[in-house]
């Protein structure tokens, strides 16, 4: 039987550091709840695109501003590698984007998040993607032409609620990005059929005819 879920609007807050929250809710530093492990970098001379070695995850892999995939032939100790429940944080180049999903080993521009048990990892995923931390990671970025922002760690706080809070936060918020997902397939294959369609019709290959 699936579990109701009700929602309600709060009328109970506490004054924090970063405003006000429920009463029941935490704020707390990402540095002291979650451990970052960072990525490292073997050089773009090791990089191969034939499959050879270990699949390599760089920041513009996670942005997704690059479509291919980049392996190394590297030694296993030499690499941080990642799994696909792991939350990715980036902090050089792209700094705030944040990833799952993806397995492999990770440059030196990403960290991996590892929360305690106090935090959930999926509710990890969406918090760290929330404006108040996004803000405290653009104003701690350097640099115009590679950015960088890992200084930033030591001033994001996360707004934590009780743990069955967050996994059913986190639930709500999967379950929209899998409709948001679906229907992103969806306009893909109609703006594919209005191609088709532009490219028959706008040359006469099809033709209309009028009744």
């Amino acid at each position: 039987m699936t579990e109701k879920v009700e929602f309600y609007k709060e009328t109970e807050f506490k004054d924090t550091e970063i405003g006000k929250i429920p009463k029941e809710w935490e704020v707390v530093k990402l540095k002291d709840t979650c451990k970052l492990i960072r990525g490292t970098e073997p050089g773009s001379k090791t990089y191969n695109v034939i499959g050879k070695g270990f699949r390599f995850i760089r920041v513009s892999d996670i942005s997704k501003q690059v479509l291919d995939t980049v392996f190394v032939d590297e030694k296993p100790e030499n690499l941080v590698f990642c799994h696909k429940d792991d939350v990715l944080l980036a902090l050089d180049e792209v700094p705030g984007v944040v990833a799952k999903g993806i397995e492999g080993a990770i440059s030196s521009g990403i960290r991996i998040v590892k929360p305690n048990k106090n935090i959930y990892k999926e509710f990890l995923f969406y918090i760290l993607q929330h404006s108040i931390v996004q803000k405290i990671i653009n104003d701690n970025t350097t640099g115009s032409t590679i950015k960088h922002a890992a200084r930033a760690v030591n001033s994001i706080n996360l707004v934590v609620p009780p743990l069955e809070e967050q996994q059913k936060i986190a639930e709500i918020l999967s379950t929209i990005d899998k409709e948001l997902e679906i229907l992103k397939q969806e306009k893909a294959k109609l703006e594919k059929i209005k191609q088709w369609f532009m490219e028959e019709l706008l040359t006469g290959r099809i033709r209309v005819r009028v009744a």
